[in-house]
């Protein structure tokens, strides 16, 4: 995706929001904006950027489930029953609302 980006200076886009923005819908890739020659921001469409969080979501939902089969390999995990029993004693030990 980053390989067919597109560059443009921060003035440039400024002078012709418009016309950027009509091209960031229809281009399939993002624009890097420059400042004083170097990467300032990127900017992409709204559907661009929805496909980038839900990928990234997803990337993160895997990382996590990973890291819990990780957890579980290396017994740092409880039972469920467990876990509801030291909850419940927690619980039954606060004072209870008036």
């Amino acid at each position: 995706m980053l390989l067919d980006t597109q560059t443009a200076s921060v003035n440039d886009f400024r002078d012709d929001i418009a016309g950027h923005l009509r091209r960031l819908r229809r281009a399939k890739s993002p624009t890097l904006l420059t400042q004083n020659g170097k990467g300032a921001a990127v900017m992409m469409s709204l559907r661009q950027f929805q496909s980038f969080a839900a990928a990234l979501d997803f990337v993160e939902t895997v990382e996590a489930i990973e890291a819990g089969r990780r957890e579980d390999a290396q017994g740092r995990t409880k039972s469920w029953r467990k876990s509801r029993a030291a909850l419940l004693r927690v619980a039954s030990k606060r004072p209870k609302p008036r």
